[in-house]
């Protein structure tokens, strides 16, 4: 069983469909990255699971399906500038 699993996700914009029927299966320990082009949904896949657009699937959390992530510091996301990512970080 993945640690944190999208299933079969789809996100609105009132009725305009951003999302359709994304799932996703992350490994505890596991890092990964969400990569596309300008509009391709990352952002609105990150609201998504953190409760801030209109959806429906299911997203499941260390074995628990979640309803709503918004509510607390379960889980954040940052964004970093490409050309800053690397530099920055090593850095710090």
């Amino acid at each position: 069983m993945a640690f944190f699993e999208i299933a079969s996700l789809c996100a609105f914009y009132g009725k305009a469909q951003a999302l359709h029927d994304v799932s996703l299966s992350v490994e505890k320990g596991e890092i990964i990255a969400i990569v596309g082009a300008n509009g391709a949904g990352k952002s609105t896949l990150l609201d998504s699971v953190m409760g801030m657009t209109k959806t429906s699937g299911t997203v499941t959390f260390d074995g628990s399906v979640v309803t709503l992530l918004a509510s607390g510091p379960t889980i954040f996301f940052l964004i970093l500038e490409p050309d800053h990512a690397i530099g920055g970080l090593r850095n710090t």
